[in-house]
């Protein structure tokens, strides 16, 4: 319904406002689809978060996809009491600096996956002792083929 209404108000069908709209009517289904899909893997998540394994949480996100990062940054504090930063990419790819992240949870935000700073920076935390679950609507993308699978 909600979509409908939506794609009626983006005419005409080749504008950029219509491409962003849809995209934006778009959003309720492909995150309750990816929630679906990734349930295991977000209670695991939950689940630390509970435990106080996590006392941080970095977002990393380029593009368009720093305006999620900078919204969920709001809704993660506001519902867990952690604190949420945004990344700052080049401390990884430019200045190659590693940090201490133990009880850091990273999330990568990238619609496609292949966003080549997030997942260098998503590889350099990991390696700095960060959590760094992964989810992608995109499997067969860069970040999904690289991503940790279930058990590990």
């Amino acid at each position: 319904m909600m979509l409908s209404c939506c794609l009626r108000r983006a005419r005409p069908e080749n504008s950029i406002v219509s491409i962003t709209m849809r995209e934006i009517c778009q959003q309720p289904e492909v995150l309750e689809r990816t929630l679906r899909s990734e349930k295991i893997g977000v209670q695991r998540v939950a689940e630390r978060v509970r435990r106080g394994d996590i006392r941080f949480v970095i977002l990393v996100a380029r593009g368009t996809s720093d305006n999620a990062a900078l919204f969920g940054r709001y809704l993660l504090e506001i519902t867990t009491g952690t604190p949420v930063s945004l990344a700052v990419p080049s401390i990884h790819t430019l200045y190659r600096s590693r940090l201490q992240l133990g009880h850091t949870l990273v999330v990568g935000i990238s619609q496609s996956g292949e966003g080549t700073e997030v997942n260098v920076v998503l590889e350099s935390r990991k390696r700095s002792g960060a959590y760094v679950p992964a989810s992608t609507n995109h499997g067969q993308s860069t970040r999904g083929k690289t991503r940790p699978r279930e058990g590990s």
